[in-house]
């Protein structure tokens, strides 16, 4: 458990060795407030504020999730540090977990920010709490879903570009499927 402690906090630590992710962060704020505000009339409609916000994440995560994720595997593979990750005593269940906790946990640090939106419109709107808290959980389980989806092609790829562009190209065709609510079924 502790190979797997530490591979967690190798890779998480990656994240904020050079500048991107603070260009990852202002890019998800940037985006957000984009969608939520011009594109989903964030402030523009009476009731479910936050609506507009949740429902344009999945495009902002489609962009976003494979700037965090592109090099979790990539840059092992390229470097050719692979061969002694995979040597040491750690099971590679451990490790693809400790990998996708990693990107995962920045994830979930970009998602607690964005509560300064969901306090600044709590002051100046009314909000269902509860409607809230679904939207954000649906939006965390999304962000896993995405972030597997990240990892998994990063495996696959030597290049971060090219493992950034295929997961952005799969992640937007996830993100157009239209799934029938049971509501529709007769």
């Amino acid at each position: 458990m502790n190979i797997f402690l530490i591979q967690f906090l190798k890779d998480f630590k990656a994240n904020f060795s050079n500048f991107s992710a603070y260009i990852v962060v202002g890019s998800y704020y940037i985006l957000s407030l984009f969608f939520a505000i011009y594109v989903g009339e964030l402030f523009l409609v009476e009731e479910s504020v936050m609506d507009a916000y949740f429902a344009m994440q999945p495009f902002v995560l489609a962009f976003i999730i494979p700037a965090i994720t592109m090099r979790s595997w990539a840059d092992e593979i390229k470097t050719g540090t692979i061969e002694i990750l995979l040597t040491q005593p750690i099971g590679y269940r451990s490790l693809v977990l400790a990998k996708f906790l990693a990107s995962y946990a920045f994830f979930i640090l970009l998602v607690l920010t964005s509560f300064i939106l969901l306090v600044f419109t709590y002051k100046f709107s009314i909000i269902d709490i509860k409607e809230v808290s679904y939207s954000y959980l649906g939006l965390l389980l999304t962000g896993a879903y995405f972030c597997s989806i990240g990892n998994t092609i990063s495996i696959f790829n030597r290049n971060t570009i090219i493992s950034y562009a295929i997961s952005i190209f799969i992640l937007f065709i996830i993100t157009q499927f239209k799934y029938t609510s049971l509501e529709n079924i007769n």
